[in-house]
């Protein structure tokens, strides 16, 4: 709920924003309540914008805002203006010096937890458009995990693996997904357990099975997903989320 009644208050900013102002940005891009832009009117006009957005809803909404003509964050993306392009580069706030990543004795599925250093270093490479922030993003990355445990061998291969891949494919492959989020796949729900056998590649390997039946085919037309189930744990056995009610409070005088 809270990401949807973000984009809605903030929908209804913009739509007062517009109207109660007349100057406009070039380039307005916003995430939730995360909004990036590029203001060409100066530096005194975007302050009396900014004055003029604080005014919208008095007591209800807080509109912070910054300026710069070289470099600004967004998001996780710090965006920095040279020579009339744009360069960008991983962004962390000032807090966040270590990245907290999986232990690799976690009670994970072994391939996720080999795959974080591929996907990480997947991301670096779509931020960084210099090799030489994307390197030190990647050197960083190997520190930290192998730090946490992991092998070193298999960190390499898998930032190895990534940096193989060009900027360009990694931001068209990412397009083409959004607009594939659409394919339904059936769930197969499953209790996390490390001594099951490898459910997506049997999914994979006999899924025309499935195809032969007319009906099937018509209902299920990818192999299923499968989705792990966290297992009962000390936590679960031991908390609950609702109390009994015939349960009585301890008398006070027997606690004395």
């Amino acid at each position: 709920m809270a990401p949807g009644n973000a984009c809605l208050g903030m929908g209804l900013m913009e739509e007062k924003l517009w109207e109660t102002f007349p100057l406009k940005p070039t380039e307005w891009c916003r995430h939730i309540d995360d909004i990036w832009g590029i203001w060409p009117h100066g530096k005194d006009a975007f302050l009396s914008w900014k004055s003029n957005n604080q005014k919208l809803f008095p007591g209800e909404l807080e509109f912070t805002a910054a300026f710069s003509n070289t470099s600004l964050p967004f998001l996780d993306l710090s965006l920095t203006l040279s020579n009339d392009v744009i360069h960008t580069k991983l962004f962390t706030k000032s807090l966040c010096t270590d990245p907290m990543y999986v232990n690799y004795s976690s009670f994970h599925p072994r391939n996720v937890l080999d795959n974080i250093a591929y996907s990480q270093a997947l991301r670096f490479n779509a931020l960084c458009s210099e090799n030489s922030d994307k390197e030190k993003c990647f050197l960083d990355l190997e520190k930290n995990l192998v730090s946490r445990g992991y092998p070193s061998k298999i960190v390499h291969e898998k930032i190895s693996k990534a940096d193989g891949h060009s900027r360009a494919h990694i931001l068209k492959k990412a397009s083409i997904k959004k607009s594939n989020r659409t394919k339904f796949k059936a769930p197969v729900v499953v209790t996390r357990n490390p001594h099951h056998p490898p459910f997506r590649d049997i999914f994979q390997k006999h899924f025309h099975i499935l195809q032969l039946s007319t009906i099937m085919r018509k209902e299920i037309k990818a192999p299923p997903k499968v989705v792990f189930r966290t297992p009962p744990n000390l936590r679960k056995l031991l908390v609950h989320s609702t109390l009994k009610a015939d349960v009585e409070p301890p008398n006070a005088k027997g606690l004395l």
